[in-house]
């Protein structure tokens, strides 16, 4: 499920698409890049962050089964509304708005 290092999709995804910094290397303290940010007798979880956002990992280990559980929480807005154009709905009605 988990190398030591990541993977090259792994890297495009959360490196270059998400912006995640993640450690490079082999180490205790890490999976993957993810830094080991808690653990117990059965369980571990993992983050990274970019600019925009941080990440987590959940993973658990129960009745022969290791669920892993992906959350994302925007810490930003990455396209704010100022930079996204704005795009007029056509009518319901069809009638075109005025200029």
């Amino acid at each position: 499920m988990f190398g030591d290092v990541p993977t090259l999709a792994e890297r495009l995804i959360w490196r270059v698409l998400l912006g995640l910094r993640l450690a490079k290397g082999r180490s205790s303290d890490t999976v993957a890049g993810w830094q080991i940010t808690g653990r117990g007798q059965n369980w571990f979880r993992l983050e990274a962050a970019s600019w925009f956002l941080t990440g987590n990992l959940l993973v658990q280990a129960a009745d022969g089964r290791v669920p892993l559980v992906t959350i994302l929480r925007h810490d930003q807005d990455p396209w704010p509304s100022r930079v996204v154009p704005a795009v007029r709905s056509p009518s319901p009605t069809g009638a075109r708005p005025a200029p």
